[in-house]
């Protein structure tokens, strides 16, 4: 996980982001008062939440049932048995998003997460279906998550502020900003497209889901922020 050393000019409390953040935080709160304890032939299982079987996508609701608000509302949805993947969003999105969002301003920023978010599973859906990832339960298996929107964030961040230097915490080395985006994208791509046969051991699934957030974020950032960063007056070293 980074550290950024950039300075927000915008209040937090005036971020589109930072209420994003906190609609994510309220949504897995929530949905922890609806996990309930089942018993099943093989023990005691805790159920998913209500609000994570209403809302995670997966093929056979979203797509084959009709459910399209799956694709908004899965963005808001994290892994209930942990808040390891909660975190780690929330925190990237915390450092990360307020460069972009003082560019693009807060409407419009939210329209690019979320359109960011939703290119998540249409990634999954396209590699399943060209073969790159194979498992064969695949269409009724739940995507949770904001990672595809904070891939966006991350590619947008990366063209906005390249030079920007992150600090990871664990291991404790800098790196330019650029340099980061582009060894998660790796690491995605690998799991991806080394060892997609195992989709469903490796994560295969999300990392897809990464990618197409990945992917649209460049293209949208591309076209919203150009304007505003590619033309800028060359700042003196």
């Amino acid at each position: 996980m980074p550290t950024a050393s950039g300075s927000v000019a915008v209040p937090r409390r005036a971020l589109a982001s930072t209420w994003i953040i906190l609609a994510n935080v309220a949504v897995y709160a929530v949905n922890m008062f609806t996990m309930q304890v089942v018993q099943t032939p093989q023990g005691n299982l805790k159920t998913s939440g209500l609000l994570f079987a209403l809302g995670n996508f997966n093929f056979n609701q979203t797509i084959l049932q009709g459910q399209v608000w799956r694709f908004i509302t899965f963005q808001f949805l994290h892994n209930p048995h942990g808040l390891m993947h909660l975190g780690f969003n929330m925190a990237m999105l915390w450092m990360i998003a307020p460069v972009v969002e003082e560019k693009m301003r807060a409407a419009r920023f939210v329209v690019f997460y979320l359109a960011c978010g939703m290119a998540g599973p249409i990634m999954l859906m396209l590699l399943n279906r060209l073969g790159v990832l194979i498992d064969p339960g695949w269409t009724s298996q739940p995507l949770v998550g904001a990672s595809a929107g904070v891939f966006g964030v991350l590619v947008a961040a990366a063209i906005v502020a390249p030079n920007e230097e992150i600090e990871l915490i664990f291991p404790p080395i800098p790196m330019l900003l650029r340099q980061f985006v582009m060894i998660m994208i790796a690491v995605a791509c690998a799991v991806v497209f080394g060892a997609g046969y195992q989709a469903q051991r490796n994560n295969a699934g999300g990392e897809a889901a990464h990618l197409g957030g990945a992917a649209v974020g460049y293209l949208l950032a591309r076209r919203m922020l150009a304007p505003r960063v590619f033309n800028a007056p060359a700042q003196p070293r």
